[in-house]
């Protein structure tokens, strides 16, 4: 009866610690990777709506200042 309590004790500390590791490097990842593709992602298209913006506006108002 000892040994099994034991036993069971034994497999529950090690899906504790399974549970730990795997939730902390999950995190770490899921960091890096939102980190990752918000420096590749969202740069280069914020810039790239800011350009276009710029160039819409431009052509909105080119008209306007011709007549």
């Amino acid at each position: 009866m000892g040994s099994n309590f034991y036993a069971i004790s034994e497999i529950l500390l090690a899906t504790v610690i399974i549970t730990f590791w795997l939730a902390f490097f999950s995190a770490i990842a899921i960091g890096v990777w939102k980190s990752i593709r918000h420096s590749f992602s969202m740069k280069p298209a914020a810039s790239l709506v800011n350009s276009s913006q710029e160039e819409d506006y431009a052509l909105f108002i080119s008209p306007a200042t011709e007549e």
